[in-house]
């Protein structure tokens, strides 16, 4: 189930069965595995894939800009494995 508040950017790709709860965001290039969650107020930016049955917590944020001093703007990507549990914030 996806709630009415969230925004999914047209990119995204979301299995038929993920729950994506209040105000959380889906940004382009991202792919949500079968049977995962993203909670309220969830953030996945942009370039992201995760596996199957991944919990991702209250207002996490995932996919941004690395905090690494020698980052340039370069393309990144992030990948979470099956059954990864991501807890809030």
């Amino acid at each position: 189930m996806i709630h009415r508040t969230a925004l999914i950017d047209p990119t995204a790709h979301l299995a038929g069965d993920v729950s994506v709860g209040p105000y959380a965001i889906v940004g382009p290039h991202v792919t949500v595995g079968a049977h995962s969650t993203l909670a309220a107020h969830a953030v996945i930016e942009r370039n992201t894939r995760v596996g199957e049955g991944v919990k991702i917590g209250y207002g996490t944020v995932i996919g941004n800009d690395p905090q690494d001093l020698k980052y340039k703007g370069d393309e990144t990507w992030v990948e979470i494995g099956d059954g990864t549990i991501i807890r809030e914030y």
